[in-house]
């Protein structure tokens, strides 16, 4: 009776661990809404976009980028200026295992070369698109979200 009950404790523990670990991942990784390159493409080429988020293993940097104006050109170019600064860099938005990315390239700023990276597409929408990238971090997440102005 004792080793059944061992066996029991045993079982029922292991199951809660592979739980646990199961929803630490999912928490990682964030539900994604399906969206299209067109709809994504044609919504991020339609005015102006800002910053609203931008954390990176979880320390919160969206002031690097306040007060700048995004705009992403349909030749693959895209622009952020401020009163002071422009800088320059290309995006592009393809399907990857199921997943719809959106690549981001800048040059010439420390602060803007932590955008570099191939965004996952959380959600999108004419106003808001929000971005996850896990890669490189460690397993830690970081999320950007632009808005339109």
């Amino acid at each position: 009776m004792i080793k059944t009950l061992i066996k029991l404790t045993f079982v029922v523990a292991l199951a809660i661990l592979s739980f646990m670990a199961c929803r630490k991942d999912s928490a990682a990784s964030p539900t994604v809404v399906a969206a299209s390159n067109s709809s994504i493409n044609h919504n991020i080429t339609q005015g102006a976009w800002k910053v609203t988020e931008f954390t990176e293993e979880n320390t919160n940097k969206t002031d690097h980028y306040f007060g700048y104006e995004f705009r992403f050109n349909t030749n693959s170019t895209v622009d952020a200026f401020s009163l002071t600064n422009s800088i320059s860099g290309t995006w592009s938005t393809r399907t990857d295992s199921g997943y719809l990315k959106m690549d981001l390239k800048f040059s010439n700023s420390t602060f803007f070369k932590e955008l570099n990276e191939d965004w996952q597409v959380v959600s999108q929408s004419a106003t808001k698109i929000k971005l996850l990238d896990v890669s490189g971090n460690a397993g830690k997440a970081s999320y950007l979200t632009f808005e339109r102005l």
